[in-house]
């Protein structure tokens, strides 16, 4: 049987306009859809939660 490898991926998104934190939640909201988590940081606190 082989071995499903998981691909990381980091992305660096301005979030003080609102097409990239429209951006950040779709990706949090697609993520939370299907399963996945989001791994982040201790220091970035509440950064990629959904409301």
């Amino acid at each position: 049987m082989s071995k499903v490898r998981i691909r990381q991926v980091a992305l660096f998104i301005e979030t003080s306009g609102a097409f990239g934190r429209g951006l950040l939640a779709g990706i949090a909201r697609f993520n939370q859809e299907h399963g996945h988590t989001i791994d982040r940081p201790a220091d970035m606190g509440g950064w990629g939660k959904l409301q």
